[in-house]
């Protein structure tokens, strides 16, 4: 009872009394008994109302030993919006699933990055002296958001100070 079960659907519009979740019962071994007006999940049997197949007060929803999956972080949720009105509603539905299925290597607003211990990376220089460039200049809104930046790399973790004699500016690009 009350396990977990994960399954792929599409809702379709339909106005016509149907059976749903065919699929999704005969994967869990649902009865469905037209005479007695029952179904059976595993071991507990749920009455519907046969004279309709509309829902009503007597005639409710049941999803025995079903549990809701856990929803698309706040931060993908926004990328699905930004493709409603570019993709099917089942290119939609896929995208989600492949969203939920890796939703582990995407990093959210927070920047929560993971760390790889596997290896060491090292630039070698020889012995070429130290190539320091001066910081192009910049408007005092740019140099705000380079610092904004530089905080919140170094609060996550993305990168240290340093005290190298080696120097490169900062670039602003634009996003187009």
């Amino acid at each position: 009872s009350n396990q977990k079960m994960l399954h792929d659907c599409v809702v379709a519009d339909i106005g016509e009394p149907c059976i749903i979740g065919m699929d999704f019962m005969e994967a869990h071994g649902c009865v469905i008994d037209v005479g007695q007006g029952t179904v059976k999940f595993g071991s507990e049997c749920i009455e519907y109302n046969r004279k309709s197949g509309k829902q009503t007060e007597q005639n409710p929803v049941y999803g025995a030993g079903v549990t809701q999956e856990p929803q698309l972080p706040e931060t993908l949720e926004a990328v699905c919006e930004g493709l409603v009105s570019k993709l099917s509603p089942l290119e939609l539905h896929l995208f989600r699933e492949f969203l939920k299925c890796n939703k582990d290597v995407f990093t959210g607003g927070s920047m929560k990055l993971g760390r790889c211990t596997v290896g060491e990376h090292r630039i070698e220089v020889n012995n070429h002296p130290p190539i320091k460039q001066r910081p192009r200049r910049t408007t005092p809104a740019q140099q705000q958001t380079i610092n904004d930046m530089v905080n919140d790399m170094l609060a996550s973790g993305v990168i240290e100070e340093s005290s190298s004699p080696w120097a490169s500016p900062v670039v602003m690009v634009k996003k187009k």
